[in-house]
């Protein structure tokens, strides 16, 4: 935290602060995670600590620069996770920047399947992002994702997956 105070004390904006420290950071701790150097405590810590730094700046975030919410002519944005996800920072910080740019964006962090489709069909999004982050995340997420479609159709979504499960898992992100 003192870190990121010096940084923004010094003029870095926030944008940066969320690329260049934020998502580096939180890189490293899933790489550490993968390679089993560094323990659950320690990760699940440092994620914490992300997310809160996170949280104490997507305001100003905001206001650098931020258009009006809503701006015509730019679709809704559906984005979630998959049921039970506890992974969220990077699906906040997407959230963050899609809104900035003006999108009416919904973020969703379901307990259950049902409650994803059911929030995603009365979104009436025309695109939904879907963050994947583990090999389980991965295996459902085709059939997921024509559920998602199937309750959707009215809005013929497009569909997008981010998250770290699509870097450690490409051939199932390919598929």
């Amino acid at each position: 935290r003192a870190l990121v105070q010096a940084q923004l004390s010094a003029g870095l904006r926030t944008e940066s602060l969320f690329l260049s420290l934020i998502q580096p950071a939180a890189r490293l701790l899933g790489e550490r995670w993968v390679a089993d150097t560094a323990s659950f405590t320690d990760v699940t810590f440092g994620l914490w600590t992300l997310q809160g730094i996170f949280s104490e700046h997507v305001e100003s975030f905001y206001t650098q620069a931020r258009p009006e919410q809503g701006t015509p002519g730019l679709p809704g944005l559906f984005l979630c996770t998959t049921p039970g996800s506890q992974h969220r920072l990077g699906l906040r910080m997407v959230a963050a920047f899609f809104a900035k740019a003006g999108w009416q964006v919904t973020v969703h962090e379901s307990a259950s399947e049902s409650e994803l489709l059911e929030a995603a069909a009365a979104s009436g999004a025309a695109l939904i992002g879907l963050s994947l982050s583990t090999e389980g995340d991965m295996l459902m997420a085709s059939d997921l994702i024509t559920r998602l479609r199937r309750v959707c159709r009215a809005m013929k979504p497009a569909v997008m997956i981010g998250g770290p499960g699509v870097e450690v898992f490409p051939n199932q992100a390919r598929a």
